[in-house]
């Protein structure tokens, strides 16, 4: 089974859609992720089931 999103594809998670996250790692089934604009911030975990790709509307 592959991953669905790739390392530096911008997301948000399902419960928090007003924050854009950045995957940094795909490791054992979970994301890793950063806060966009906020590399140094924390580190967050999501189940891909948790995450939803972040489209720009033109």
């Amino acid at each position: 089974m592959k991953n669905k999103y790739k390392i530096g594809d911008i997301v948000f998670a399902i419960a928090k859609p007003h924050i854009l996250l950045e995957i940094r790692i795909y490791a054992r089934k979970i994301y890793y992720c950063t806060i966009k604009n906020d590399p140094l911030g924390k580190e967050l975990v999501y189940f891909e089931r948790e995450l939803k790709p972040y489209e720009v509307v033109v």
